[in-house]
């Protein structure tokens, strides 16, 4: 039991200040791309000369990008659930199998919002090209892909935890 407190320790020591740093890192880019850096946009290597880009269309690829980073902070946040539960010594409970199955949903969601995001940023950023905005393009990262094959094992974790401890509950008022 000790190597589990100081293990998860470790964790929530880790996960501490990436909770800050990630999302500081990833709307920092989305702010510098969207609002703050406008030259960004246009070297982009997507904008063609003489485009005019409208602030509309800024805040759409603002709020096409910010919600993978949102399910990626809500996915640090179950982790870290998780990780207080087994520092405190509760491991076999609803509520870590629970917290498991969040973090995989989160983390699912955000490698796959990720992947949409990315294959629709390109036409986004060229609506306003004179020659008329660039095709949707289908791009993924083989590090999403893992990453969403993590999620769905933290998924499947956090059902099986579930069923055993039903199962448990029941032999226990067999018994």
């Amino acid at each position: 039991m000790i190597r589990i407190h100081n293990m998860s320790t470790v964790a929530l020591i880790l996960i501490a200040p990436f909770l800050i740093y990630y999302p500081y890192k990833a709307f920092e880019w989305q702010l510098n791309m969207s609002f703050l850096d406008p030259q960004r946009w246009l070297n982009s290597g997507w904008v063609e000369a003489g485009a005019e880009i409208a602030p509309l269309t800024r805040v759409v690829y603002f709020l096409v990008w910010s919600p993978a980073v949102v399910a990626g902070i809500l996915s640090l946040l179950a982790a870290g659930c998780v990780a207080w539960f087994f520092h405190n010594g509760v491991l076999f409970d609803d509520r870590v199998a629970r917290a498991i199955m969040w973090a995989g949903r989160f983390t699912i969601a955000s490698s796959g919002i990720h992947i949409f995001a990315a294959c629709v940023s390109p036409m986004i950023v060229s609506w306003h090209n004179p020659s008329g905005p660039l095709p949707l393009r289908f791009w993924f990262s083989s590090a999403h892909c893992l990453i969403i094959f993590c999620g769905m094992a933290f998924l499947l974790l956090g059902a099986v935890m579930r069923e055993a401890i039903k199962m448990a509950r029941e032999n226990e008022e067999f018994v």
